[in-house]
């Protein structure tokens, strides 16, 4: 792990912070963290809750493993469509420019900076320019500062988040910024800055042009505070105790012994997180009740999977190769654990989603081979009987497809810290067992006192 330290304190804005935590989740990282400064309580601050902060730090860095970056010979870059790597803004030379969308990603302070370059222009009629306002205080608060009615007089459309836009094909290249998915649907993916300029151009333009200089934005901390639909939390501790245990939230599952269930769903090669948990109109507004989640685990691929699977209550699901390619979901874990799924068969995994499998207590378990693949079907009742003792580092699981008499043994690829982690149900139960084990220390320490 690398840490970095700014040589000015406060040099990133609260909604850089949050962009680049966003971004380092697309590359790969599990999380990102910053320290709680100045410019977190001046975001708190902002939004009516400054008493909720509280200082936080990283040790001081060692100088020898320090890591220094010089940022003077950075470029304006593009992100290709489709996932086919990132360009400097240049080498797309002066591209004709159809379509710019400033997805619901951008904060208040990229909203302030494209209407500041917008200022005064007019798209031209080959341009087709689209602003997806992200949330409901992210309109309030652009329109109280009169972003908004910037924008629009600029022509740039103003919408709510329904769907996501497309560029027109064939007639010029669209950018986005601040938009989830863009690339993968045909748009590239720069700065607020550059969209903006080359919406105004019709061509792609560097933003680095003193004409386009933008002074930092001065509204991005001013936020409209409207916490009128928002249910206050219960101010009894044994109340939010009881609501974690009795809510939906699913339960992990130990392996304190043999697994034995049946093929709950069957699939091809190359199945994707987008086709596993499609993340649309339908699976947002229950993306915190995880019970209903778990109605649309697998529905694109078998709509009457969910029913199957509670009917079932434990069980397993069986794959081609490269299951759970694409940006990490955790819900999907919690989905699955919700169903009673004990774990995942496939000739490959993507590497990212075996790490998701493995930390909410599910065995991601590999075949040897495609004839060893090509054994269980939908429906067979399969058991692994050398469990716990068996789930070892290094040390193929034996499964007994028990409907066909047949036998195969699968590898797991976890390490020591990952099978601690399964058997116990995952990261949370084992997060959980050590916060009690700790508390009862202290219980008995005050008790000694």
């Amino acid at each position: 792990m690398l840490e970095f330290q700014l040589v000015e304190s406060g040099a990133l804005s609260f909604a850089d912070r949050v962009a680049i935590a966003i971004r380092a989740s697309v590359l790969g990282a599990v999380s990102t963290l910053f320290p709680s400064d100045d410019v977190t309580r001046a975001h708190l601050k902002a939004q009516g809750r400054e008493p909720d902060w509280k200082a936080f730090a990283p040790p001081a860095a060692d100088a020898e493993s320090g890591l220094d970056v010089d940022f003077s010979d950075v470029e304006p870059a593009v992100g290709m469509p489709q996932g086919n790597g990132v360009l400097r803004l240049r080498d797309l030379g002066d591209a004709p420019v159809s379509a710019v969308w400033i997805g619901p990603e951008a904060s208040l302070a990229d909203l302030e900076r494209i209407a500041r370059v917008l200022q005064g222009a007019r798209l031209p009629d080959s341009v087709d320019g689209v602003v997806t306002l992200g949330h409901r205080q992210l309109r309030e608060s652009a329109a109280r500062a009169g972003l908004l009615g910037a924008l629009r007089a600029a022509g740039m459309r103003v919408e709510l988040p329904l769907a996501m836009p497309r560029p027109r094909p064939g007639t010029g290249v669209g950018l986005a910024c601040g938009a989830p998915g863009a690339r993968g649907a045909g748009w590239h993916e720069t700065g607020p800055v550059a969209c903006a300029a080359a919406a105004i151009a019709a061509v792609v333009t560097d933003p680095r042009q003193p004409t386009l200089s933008v002074e930092d934005a001065s509204v991005a901390e001013s936020f409209v505070i409207d916490d009128r639909l928002l249910e206050r939390p219960p101010s009894d501790a044994a109340a939010v105790d009881g609501a974690r245990e009795n809510g939906s939230w699913p339960k992990p599952f130990a392996i304190t012994g043999p697994l034995r269930g049946a093929v709950l769903l069957k699939l091809g090669d190359h199945v994707g997180v987008d086709r596993i948990l499609p993340w649309g109109a339908r699976v947002r507004p229950v993306a915190s009740d995880i019970e209903r989640l778990a109605d649309h685990l697998f529905a694109v691929v078998d709509p009457e999977f969910g029913a199957r699977a509670r009917a079932e209550s434990q069980g397993w699901i069986v794959a081609g190769r490269e299951l759970g390619h694409g940006r990490r979901r955790e819900e999907i874990g919690l989905a699955a654990v919700m169903l009673g799924v004990r774990g995942m068969l496939a000739r490959s995994f993507d590497p990212e989603f075996r790490r998701l499998l493995c930390q909410h207590g599910l065995l991601a378990l590999r075949f040897g081979g495609d004839a060893d693949a090509g054994t269980i079907e939908l429906g067979d009742e399969l058991e692994i009987p050398d469990l716990p003792e068996g789930l070892e580092q290094g040390k193929p699981l034996v499964v007994r497809n028990l409907t066909r008499g047949l036998q195969v043994a699968m590898h797991h690829d976890l390490n020591e810290a990952e099978v601690a982690a399964v058997r116990r149900g995952g990261l949370l139960a084992t997060l959980r067992r050590d916060e009690t084990a700790a508390s009862s220390a202290r219980s008995m320490s005050a008790m000694g006192a």
